[in-house]
């Protein structure tokens, strides 16, 4: 599989396909007032499972999320998961 593109849009990131159909999605939210986001879900394709979309879209999330200041609230269960095992997303967490 080739290296797709990671997209950006408010609220969302994500991947698609040489045929534009969106393959893996990241959904965020804003915290109000606590200048910081919440992952709310990740979700990747059934087809595309097993190539390292979902750690991709979430490396960059956390990314840019850092890179402006912001701390990051992970509620779906492979946002929580990642944060539990890398050490470098786990400073950024947001703990309300």
């Amino acid at each position: 599989m080739t290296e797709n593109a990671i997209k950006q849009e408010h609220g969302r990131y994500f991947i698609e396909n040489s045929d534009g159909k969106t393959i893996a999605e990241l959904l965020y939210s804003e915290i109000a007032g606590k200048n910081a986001i919440s992952i709310d879900s990740i979700r990747v394709d059934p087809d595309y499972r097993g190539h390292g979309l979902a750690s991709r879209i979430l490396k960059q999330a956390v990314s840019d999320a850092a890179a402006v200041g912001k701390r990051v609230k992970p509620v779906c269960p492979y946002a929580k998961a990642a944060f539990l095992k890398n050490p470098e997303y786990a400073k950024l967490t947001f703990k309300a």
